[in-house]
């Protein structure tokens, strides 16, 4: 059965490739159809190669797939950020927030999502990344999304 025959609003065709897609954990396709579906708004999977699954880089990242399978998704939700991040931290462990992203010709906020089984969460601006491990630093990020936010 194809994982794709259950999902209500993703089909194969958003996602980078069939090769990264056989590199991903099924969970993680459920999870971020269960996410767009409770956001109310359309979700849009990055088609960057490696967006989904890769098999070079660091071996620490989620979306590492060489002897395991990747459990995260990089995305580009079509409503607020602030909206579509506080349901992404519902739904996924590791939850980031990329600021220097485009997406339609167009500056547009991305999000990353994966299965880690504890909360983490992190934002990258002019490709420098910050972590958020106090309540400072997640109140600094909720202002950036306030300020950065886009339509």
């Amino acid at each position: 059965m194809n994982i794709f025959d259950n999902l209500k609003r993703f089909k194969a065709k958003e996602f980078p490739s069939q090769k990264e897609i056989d590199m991903t954990d099924p969970h993680l396709f459920k999870t971020l159809d269960e996410y767009a579906i409770d956001l109310g708004y359309p979700v849009h999977p990055s088609k960057a190669k490696g967006a989904l699954a890769r098999d070079y880089g660091n071996s620490g990242s989620r979306h590492y797939a060489d002897g395991r399978l990747s459990t995260a998704c990089d995305f580009f939700p079509d409503c607020s950020i602030l909206r579509a991040f506080f349901m992404a931290c519902h739904y996924f462990g590791g939850v980031g927030l990329y600021f220097d992203t485009h997406f339609r010709k167009r500056q547009w906020i991305m999000l990353h999502g994966d299965l880690r089984n504890h909360q983490r969460i992190w934002w990258r601006k002019n490709r420098i990344y910050y972590t958020v491990n106090t309540n400072a630093d997640y109140w600094k990020l909720i202002n950036l999304i306030k300020r950065e936010s886009i339509g």
